[in-house]
């Protein structure tokens, strides 16, 4: 098994940002504004292809395999 990154395909995510610290407000001060879109990051799931790991994703999120996206991570010594 091998650990793989799943994020959700940026053709189908549209976030406009995040805040920067606990104090901030959303569309003010300490909010950072994304000005193309971003993939989320739904988690790393342990499997055997990237396929597996697309599978595993899905249906924990409930969501279709073509809005997912992966990338294989490695192990650093």
């Amino acid at each position: 098994m091998k650990p793989y990154l799943v994020v959700t395909n940026e053709a189908y995510t549209d976030p406009t940002g995040f805040l920067s610290h606990p104090d901030g407000e959303r569309g003010g001060e300490g909010w950072v504004e994304f000005k193309n879109a971003k993939e989320v990051v739904l988690g790393t799931y342990m499997a055997d292809s990237d396929e597996q790991a697309i599978d595993m994703a899905a249906i924990e999120w409930e969501v279709s395999k073509e809005v997912l996206a992966f990338y294989p991570l490695s192990k650093i010594y």
